[in-house]
């Protein structure tokens, strides 16, 4: 069951705002998999349903609410074009449903049951423990929004300092669940039983954070940062002298925003973006490219000299989307040419809606960012880490830029990781399918030496 507990002066108050009804049925179409529906309510009212697919190592994916009665529901994955409709029946403890994706559709019956499918995920930190939690409501008055998140300050307030966590890109909650991993619930819960407060929250519009996050750029993400780090001076006594972040992958971007006109303490980057994002994007489509059946030298003959061009278009905030959109489509109809069926469908700009597709408000800022301009005037402690398996954000790249830009501080080191992936996971490969496959959630020497890191940056 989920709880959410406040602890208030070492007293331990527990509040069952919270719970969830799981459902689990079979799934046949030539083969047989587990689906579990995950049904979170805010007293009596449905808030939340995540879909777990074991044997895919799918976990808590969110479903669009539709519909969800005392009688019958309909919830969908609008990206997986898939809708679960039916009714409930034998006194609510039986679902008897259609699956619908696409043009197939498949009978599939659920039964409750009690504590639902877990994944293995051994790290995951104990709900008992002998630290301070505080759910709290974060305000950006700038943007009007509210961001839910959990704060925790280690046994009797007794604080080093603290770190904020900024999330990666896509609609986090406050734990950066993927695939069944709860990477900033392991983190929090270690730096907090050494000595560090940690705040974690839900991106805006995710989760029960409100605004809109499809609309948001890594530049609003900042503005919930600042807010956030407000709420920890409000909550902790500490001043920005005491506070860090901690950003990983888009979130190192949004840190460095945030820094640029706030000073702090220090600044940890997890697979981090510092080199341009022209060529951070056109890096990862190559390392990417058997995910896509896009070989090496496929992309180097072909497809890289089309990415490069159309990336440089999208990061140019001087052409507007109309003129962009007919030079991108006449750039796929010349180059594509060469290109086979997989990267065809992989870069289709044969039509506005395509090429549009590039040209959202948040990939253009994404694309245009450039870290060297912000990382040459920060003077504060910088530790970047990134994994040499990671295949999204590459490591001797955004390293050496690092190391470039940052020397100005004695205490900033650059670390790169053998045999992590971009979760900062000990793997095999660092293919992304690679990720929920994996009992580790977050590598135990990585979080040791961020540790002795930050205790040296507070040992000054």
């Amino acid at each position: 069951m989920k709880r959410i507990i406040f602890l208030i002066f070492s007293l331990p108050i527990l509040i069952h705002a919270q719970y969830t009804d799981y459902w689990t049925g079979k799934l046949s179409f030539g083969t047989s998999v587990t689906i579990e529906l995950n049904v979170t309510y805010d007293r009596l009212n449905p808030s939340m349903i995540t879909l777990d697919c074991p044997e895919q190592y799918s976990w808590e994916t969110k479903c669009e609410l539709m519909k969800w009665t005392l009688d019958s529901f309909n919830v969908g994955i609008a990206a997986a074009d898939v809708r679960i409709i039916g009714k409930k029946t034998n006194h609510d403890s039986i679902l008897e449903a259609k699956w619908i994706q696409g043009k197939m559709e498949l009978s599939i019956t659920f039964n409750r049951s009690l504590t639902g499918i877990d994944p293995v995920r051994p790290q995951n930190p104990s709900l008992f423990v002998d630290y301070l939690i505080e759910d709290v409501r974060i305000h950006n008055s700038k943007d009007n929004i509210d961001l839910f998140g959990t704060l925790t300050i280690p046994k009797g307030f007794q604080m080093k300092g603290c770190v904020v966590l900024v999330s990666g890109s896509g609609p986090q909650d406050k734990e950066e669940s993927m695939m069944g991993h709860k990477p900033f619930w392991v983190i929090a819960d270690y730096l907090t039983k050494n000595g560090y407060a940690v705040m974690r929250f839900d991106d805006r519009g995710s989760y029960r954070s409100t605004g809109n996050f499809s609309q948001s750029t890594i530049y609003d993400f900042a503005n919930d940062v600042n807010a956030a780090i407000d709420m920890v001076k409000e909550r902790t006594g500490l001043d920005d002298s005491k506070i860090g972040l901690m950003g990983h992958s888009e979130g190192g971007m949004v840190s460095q925003i945030v820094l640029k006109d706030r000073p702090l303490a220090f600044f940890i980057s997890l697979a981090g973006p510092a080199a341009p994002g022209v060529d951070l994007m056109y890096t990862q489509n190559r390392d990417l490219g058997d995910m896509f059946n896009i070989s090496n030298d496929e992309f180097d003959k072909a497809v890289g000299p089309f990415l490069k061009k159309i990336l440089t278009i999208v990061a140019d905030p001087k052409i507007d989307s109309t003129t962009a959109i007919k030079k991108m489509m006449t750039l796929y109809k010349k180059d594509s040419k060469k290109f086979t069926d997989a990267a065809r469908k992989r870069f289709q700009m044969d039509d506005p809606l395509g090429a549009a597709f590039w040209l959202t408000k948040p990939i253009r800022a994404f694309v245009g960012f450039n870290s060297t301009s912000i990382l040459s005037q920060l003077k504060l402690p910088i530790l970047a880490l990134n994994g040499s398996k990671d295949k999204q954000v590459n490591s001797k790249m955004n390293l050496d830029v690092f190391r470039t830009y940052t020397s100005n501080n004695t205490l900033s080191q650059q670390i790169e990781l053998p045999g992590k992936n971009h979760l900062f996971q000990t793997c095999e490969k660092g293919d992304v399918a690679e990720y929920g496959k994996l009992e580790e959630t977050f590598s135990p020497d990585t979080l040791t030496i961020i540790l002795e890191w930050l205790n040296k940056v507070f040992a000054k």
